[in-house]
């Protein structure tokens, strides 16, 4: 129901093609040191032999989470945790949430159906963030009312990395006005 929406927010969105994100997140991948890679496969399948470890669990999402961060010592001001729950939510994350949720999206491309989206929209990246800088550009290029946010020096989690900056511009924007750095992005040619 796009029309009912008076003002959107997306915060380090992901790309608007599957192709984008998976590509990315190879990338990511790649770029992680052997060391890392190998650690968080171990503790994976330590997580894949005992899904109920709360303990293993904490320490995967630690290394998964690392490079999303500019500064990874920000990660200690989440108050999210992938782990929380009981023996069974772990295992039904790892064996069912994790393995479905972004199949469930298919080989989705959104460009064509925000071209139409009405809303006012803010899209904050953080310019650090592992998912490009251009993913972001585009959402803004592409939504007809919206304008881009970028945060210098800022991962996947602005709150948590900058939160007086990003509350501010949320603050502002939700007041029904531009944050003063908050531009228009037009599509590439």
């Amino acid at each position: 129901y796009p029309a009912s929406i008076k003002q959107l927010l997306i915060v380090d969105g992901v790309p608007l093609r599957r192709s984008e994100l998976v590509a990315g997140f190879e990338a990511m991948n790649r770029a992680r040191d052997s060391s890392e890679r190998g650690e968080m496969q171990r503790w994976m399948d330590t997580r894949r032999a005992h899904p109920e470890d709360a303990a293993a669990c904490h320490a995967y999402y630690r290394l998964r989470f690392h490079p999303f961060f500019a500064d990874p010592r920000f990660l200690q001001r989440s108050r999210g945790d992938f782990c929380a729950g009981t023996p069974e939510s772990r295992r039904n994350k790892l064996f069912a949430v994790d393995r479905f949720t972004l199949a469930s999206l298919g080989d989705y491309d959104w460009r064509a159906r925000l071209k139409s989206f009405p809303a006012r929209t803010l899209v904050i990246h953080g310019a650090l963030d592992p998912i490009p800088l251009s993913s972001a550009q585009e959402w803004a290029a592409t939504l007809p009312n919206a304008r881009l946010l970028a945060l210098p020096s800022v991962g996947h989690f602005p709150y948590l990395e900058a939160a007086e900056p990003f509350f501010n511009a949320v603050n502002t924007f939700l007041a029904g006005n531009w944050p003063p750095d908050a531009r228009r992005v037009t599509a590439p040619h």
